[in-house]
């Protein structure tokens, strides 16, 4: 081998080395990151699962209705990727109302570490009245088998500690009301001491449609270390169907969750990333710094995070002061889409400023402060600081360091999981109409006295934890010792403040009513038609009445003249007795025109009048003939009207009483209408007394002076004197002569 031979060889070999030595090996290396699906957009802000966190509030009120339905809930399939550790269950998400868009963000579910002896209620979307509300989920009590859904209770009257804290290491818990034997009684505030890597949840209450029901304080992990908390998306509408399935895989960095965290008491859940600004502080969007259940009270998790870092209180100071330089654009805001973050870390790293501190005093860099989101196949081994690097003291050495470690889930642990996911979905709807129910029976308990509503409810048991290989080198993680819970004081019997106890939600109206209402419809022309009926049949029932009270209906005798002049009752009964009128009534009957405006009555009439004067006398005698067998005060009801005709003397209109019951003897067809009149006559007897004096002033005088002379002569001969005098006429005429 030569010189040349020997360098190329050992050239070859130190090169190879080198690259061996740089190039890690291949199983070593994350796959690579999914593309992201069509219609599917990662979001780097948005709400967080109520089950990850929940304010606390000892009174909240109903929750925001909102103009849309929700979209059934996704078809979602865990990752592969879980927390290490055998305690850990997957709770399924869901659909979370967002007003930028007008639109639903779908929740992503996420791996849980549930708090101790604690089991996770669902909550759902419910229709009410003007749209749709969500009602909360929560923490229950293990073992839980019924929810007792209570009146409202009273406003707080916390109004801070009454004594100095034991030590300074004590967290103070406001006061709440509690409900007991029908009525609420007071349970004041108290410290309680402060736990390294664990947070007092203290008691609240959460709304339902069914009523408040109350939970118990406990204690729950710190935010880094309750799991894995999955990054929202927004979903296009026409992607989903019954083949769309989505698998979570961007996680929210535990860090920046701690860095950009809001509550939105309204709605009931905390919000990560970027909502500064004036327009979410209108919206009703506060720092979970300035966050307060009650005015002295911390938000119990920010409350852990500033005794751990609050010695001297710098921790709390900086954060601070980041909120309100992002606020002012001192320092970049967060990104809001996962497309966003990636082109600003790039563009960061051309820079080479991503280690680079946003500002003097705030400890963070310039690739902290935009990193929302991380695959979950790269968080395995991730350090957690909680943002010590704000705090200028030491932190508590009591407090450990979390670091995220994640492993596979077990293949035959998989179908347990999505088995959970439909109980926990199934548990979800029955309470929805258990609610429902209790919202539909008015059963709501709303006044403090009213009595409590307990249901049996279903809630569902997380799966058994599978056997999981861990490699030798990984040890199984340790289980913390739960701190027992702090014995609360002793209740007080107060007065509650006077308050409006908020009203249930309506339940939602239905198209089924209206319906309900067009059958009603027919049945009103029936009972229209009837009262129009009556006009023309109390016309022929008149004269029965006006005999019983002769005495009094003489003046009121005017009708015969108003039956002209009201054309709306006259035009039935003028057809067959008009030809006996119309000569005499020929100027008045201007009202006579109306009903020729009917097209049957005109022309029955017109052609009558011709052989009116030789039928007339043939068709009186039989209608008084007809009347008198139906009713014997036939022959004194003519009398009757007569008088009307003058004022004071009866006698006289009488001979003009027959020929009215003759035109009204056109109606004795009618008699099948003999039931309405008798409430007809009424009217008939109202109608005519404001129509008598306008009548006889212009014509009544000639009638009244015919009918004055044929009054005496006709009433004794009221059955034979009809026939041959049916023509009005000549009767009118021999009563001139006698008077001449």
């Amino acid at each position: 081998m030569n010189i040349r031979t020997w360098f190329r060889t050992t050239a070859a070999l130190v090169l190879a080395a080198a690259l061996a030595a740089k190039v890690p090996a291949q199983d070593d290396q994350p796959p690579p990151d999914p593309t992201p699906q069509d219609g599917v957009e990662v979001q780097a802000r948005g709400p967080v699962h109520e089950a990850f966190a929940e304010p606390t509030d000892t009174r909240p009120q109903p929750s925001v209705v909102v103009p849309k339905q929700p979209p059934a809930p996704i078809d979602e399939i865990p990752p592969d990727e879980k927390p290490a550790g055998d305690n850990v269950d997957w709770l399924p998400g869901y659909w979370a109302w967002d007003e930028d868009t007008s639109g639903y963000l779908w929740v992503s579910g996420f791996w849980r570490v549930p708090p101790p002896n604690r089991q996770w209620v669902p909550g759902s979307w419910a229709q009410v009245e003007g749209g749709w509300q969500w009602t909360p989920g929560f923490w229950a009590a293990a073992g839980m088998e019924q929810i007792e859904y209570l009146p409202a209770p009273p406003p707080s009257v916390d109004s801070g500690p009454s004594t100095e804290p034991p030590d300074v290491d004590s967290i103070y818990t406001p006061g709440c009301w509690v409900y007991r034997e029908r009525r609420y009684f007071w349970r004041p505030g108290f410290w309680v001491e402060y736990r390294p890597n664990w947070v007092w949840i203290p008691a609240h209450y959460v709304w339902t449609p069914g009523g408040y029901v109350f939970v118990e304080g406990y204690w729950d992990h710190p935010l880094e270390e309750r799991g894995l908390l999955f990054a929202p998306v927004r979903i296009d509408v026409k992607v989903l169907g019954d083949r769309f399935a989505y698998t979570p895989y961007y996680v929210v960095q535990p860090d920046f969750v701690l860095s950009a965290l809001f509550v939105r008491p309204s709605y009931g859940h905390y919000y990560f990333g970027d909502y500064y600004g004036e327009r979410y502080r209108e919206r009703g969007f506060v720092t979970w710094i300035d966050h307060r259940p009650t005015r002295a009270s911390y938000d119990p998790n920010f409350a852990y995070y500033r005794h751990r870092f609050g010695r001297d209180g710098s921790w709390e100071r900086n954060l601070r002061e980041l909120y309100v330089a992002r606020e002012r654009g001192d320092v970049p805001r967060p990104p809001r889409t996962l497309v966003q973050q990636n082109t600003v870390i790039k563009d960061i790293t051309v820079k080479k400023t991503e280690n680079v501190t946003v500002r003097k005093n705030l400890n963070i860099t310039n690739v902290q402060n935009v990193s929302a989101l991380a695959p979950v196949t790269r968080i395995n081994n991730t350090k957690v600081t909680s943002l010590a690097s704000l705090s200028a003291a030491k932190p508590d050495p009591r407090a450990e360091g979390h670091v995220i470690k994640v492993e596979r889930l077990p293949q035959e642990q998989k179908a347990a999981v999505h088995k959970s996911v439909a109980d926990y979905r199934e548990a979800a709807q029955q309470r929805h109409q258990v609610e429902a129910k209790i919202l539909a029976d008015g059963a709501v308990p709303v006044k403090p006295t009213d009595p409590p509503k307990t249901v049996k409810v279903q809630v569902p048991k997380p799966p058994a934890p599978a056997p999981v290989t861990r490699p030798p080198d990984q040890p199984k993680p340790p289980v913390k010792e739960v701190p027992k819970p702090p014995a609360p004081p002793k209740h007080e019997e107060r007065t509650p403040p006077a308050h409006e106890p908020p009203k249930p939600p309506a339940p939602p109206k239905h198209d089924a009513p209206p319906p309900k209402k067009d059958p009603t419809p027919p049945p009103t022309p029936p009972k229209k038609e009837p009262p129009k009926e009556p006009p023309p049949a109390p016309k022929p029932p008149t004269p029965p009445p006006p005999p019983k009270e002769q005495p009094k209906e003489p003046p009121k005798l005017p009708a015969p003249t108003p039956l002209p002049k009201e054309p709306p009752p006259a035009p039935k009964p003028p057809p067959p007795p008009p030809p006996k009128e119309p000569p005499k009534d020929a100027p008045k009957p201007p009202a006579p025109k109306a009903p020729p405006k009917e097209a049957p009555p005109p022309p029955k009439t017109p052609p009558p009048p011709a052989p009116k004067p030789p039928a007339t006398p043939k068709e009186t005698g039989k209608v008084p003939a007809q009347e008198r067998p139906r009713t014997a005060p036939a022959p004194k009801e003519p009398p009757a009207p007569k008088p009307a005709a003058p004022p004071k003397p009866t006698a006289p209109p009488a001979p003009k009483s027959p020929p009215a019951p003759p035109k009204e003897a056109a109606k004795p067809p009618a008699p099948s209408a003999a039931k309405p009149p008798p409430p007809a006559p009424k009217e008939a007897v109202k109608a005519p007394p404001p129509p008598a004096p306008k009548p006889p002033a212009p014509p009544p005088p000639p009638r009244r002076e015919a009918a004055k002379p044929p009054a005496p002569p006709p009433a004794p001969k009221a059955p034979a004197p009809p026939p041959p005098k049916g023509n009005k006429p000549p009767a009118p005429d021999k009563a001139k002569d006698k008077h001449k």
